[in-house]
């Protein structure tokens, strides 16, 4: 436990060690140079006299016990080499100025090159800094060395936007690079943009039209899942024309390439090779120099042409059953789709033929099968080659026709994307009921072959609703007079009912 006089004596210990600490940090700077106090003239923004001594004391130079490590040169922390007074000048690009460069001097749509120019201390370095007014560029630097004469310049290829300027200079040391601080700055903005000529009207799309159905062949140069499209437009003379192609409904892009050249004419034939599928062509222009060097910007869009694609190239199927020209005696049925018929009794609908329609094609394919206008009916070719739909129409003279195709999705026809077809083949033939006319049956002159039917039944296999599905009644035959005599008397009867029961409550 400490006492007072142990207190007492403890404090003159303590300052004479700090003390001598100090007097040991200190012990060096007691022999550098004493500053020189400022003057009155130098308070107020006088120069003091270069190279009058500061003090009339003899210098000691200490010297030091370990070395001192080499600090890092930045602008705050010069070695070697003062600051220069004076901020660079820069002649070109001047303050506020928009720069046209133009294509023949190398600009583009989205860049250009420029000379930067100036003056500067001989011998020194000039720093440039260059900031994007938006996001097309990153930040550029520049170190541009100073000649005798003091000029300096450079050349940069800038993306063509706003962009601020800030320059330095500095001190070059022993390898030409800047060290020490750094003058003051000069900073202003410029605009820098390539000069084309004025952009030219959007070309007119002549072909094809839109909504077009585009069927090549082999012969016009259909080759597995694409095939040729003309493409007519008119537009400049001399100028190139672009296309693009974007698939509706999915992701797929094409540009023609290269990019053909509007003839002297003014009108442009270009068949473009596309893969199969529904497409959206559009197209534009712009003016170009007789090297191909782009001199203006590209026009407006145009076209926006829809078109479906199919291209020609598979083997055609056969239709065997029902032959061409031949007459079929079918079997009598009553579609029942909207209730079922009490048995004895006429149906609510016409009576119609029942009879299948057969042939051949490549194994594992589909075969679409269509009745003049009406739905279409895809069946699958078994792998015996044959395939078979199942019919149910109206007697009459009847026309199938019949193609191969593939689909985008080829386990699920329905409501998929057609990609590829076969040249159609069709039958025309006529059908009658054998209602105690004749046995029913297929007459001679239209039998044929065996193929897959819709829903499952036959060979094959098919989807979607087929030309054979019911079809409305609007006539009127003696059951459906018998009903509605029936229905009449039950509504009088009803009738009279009521008409007694309100006598009886009225009594």
């Amino acid at each position: 436990m400490n006492t007072t006089w142990q207190k007492a004596l403890a404090i003159p210990a303590t300052v004479s060690i700090a003390l001598g600490g100090a007097l040991i940090s200190v012990g060096p700077a007691l022999g550098a140079e004493p500053a020189a106090a400022p003057t009155a003239e130098a308070s107020e923004g006088a120069t003091p006299e270069v190279g009058a001594p500061a003090t009339d004391a003899p210098v000691e130079t200490p010297v030091a016990d370990e070395p001192v490590a080499d600090e890092a040169v930045t602008d705050d922390a010069p070695i070697g080499a003062a600051a220069i007074a004076a901020a660079p000048v820069v002649t070109s690009p001047r303050s506020g100025q928009t720069v046209g460069v133009t294509p023949e001097d190398g600009g583009t749509a989205t860049t250009a090159p420029l000379a930067f120019t100036g003056t500067a201390q001989p011998g020194s370095v000039v720093k440039l800094r260059l900031d994007p007014a938006s996001s097309v560029s990153p930040v550029r630097y520049a170190e541009v060395p100073v000649a005798a004469d003091g000029a300096w310049s450079t050349t940069l290829t800038l993306a063509n936007t706003t962009w601020k300027l800030t320059s330095r200079q500095y001190e070059a040391g022993a390898d030409g690079s800047p060290v020490g601080a750094a003058s003051p700055e000069t900073v202003f903005s410029f605009t820098l943009e390539t000069a084309f000529r004025a952009t030219p009207a959007a070309p007119v799309m002549i072909t094809p039209v839109d909504g077009a159905q585009i069927e090549p062949t082999a012969v016009d140069g259909a080759d597995g899942d694409s095939g040729p499209v003309r493409i007519v437009i008119t537009g400049v003379p001399g100028a190139k024309a672009e296309f693009s192609y974007r698939e509706i409904g999915g992701n797929r892009y094409r540009t023609a390439v290269p990019e053909p050249t509007i003839p002297a004419s003014g009108t442009l034939v270009y068949d473009a090779v596309i893969p199969s599928g529904k497409w959206r062509i559009s197209t534009r222009q712009y003016l170009v120099s007789p090297s191909g060097l782009q001199l203006s910007e590209k026009s407006p869009v145009s076209g926006g042409r829809a078109i479906d694609l199919r291209p020609v190239t598979l083997a055609a199927p056969t239709i065997t059953t029902p032959r061409d020209g031949g007459r079929i005696v079918a079997d009598v049925e009553y579609p029942q789709d909207t209730f079922p018929v009490p048995e004895g009794h006429v149906g609510l609908y016409d009576p119609a033929a029942a009879f299948d329609v057969q042939g051949t094609g490549t194994p594992g394919g589909w075969v679409e099968l269509t009745l003049a206008d009406g739905p279409v009916i895809s069946a699958r070719v078994d792998p015996s080659g044959a395939w078979s739909v199942h019919s149910v129409e109206r007697p009459g003279e009847l026309r199938y026709t019949a193609r191969a195709v593939t689909y985008a999705d080829d386990s699920r026809p329905v409501d998929a994307e057609v990609r590829r077809i076969s040249p159609t083949v069709s039958t025309s033939f006529s059908v009658v009921t054998a209602d105690g006319e004749s046995a029913p049956g297929v007459d001679p002159a239209g039998t044929g072959g065996a193929q897959g039917t819709p829903a499952g039944s036959g060979s094959g296999t098919a989807t979607g609703t087929g030309a054979g599905g019911d079809l409305a009644y609007t006539g009127t035959d003696e059951g459906t007079a018998t009903l509605g005599l029936i229905g009449g008397l039950l509504v009088a009867l009803g009738l009279g009912a009521l008409v007694v029961a309100r006598r009886r409550r009225s009594a």
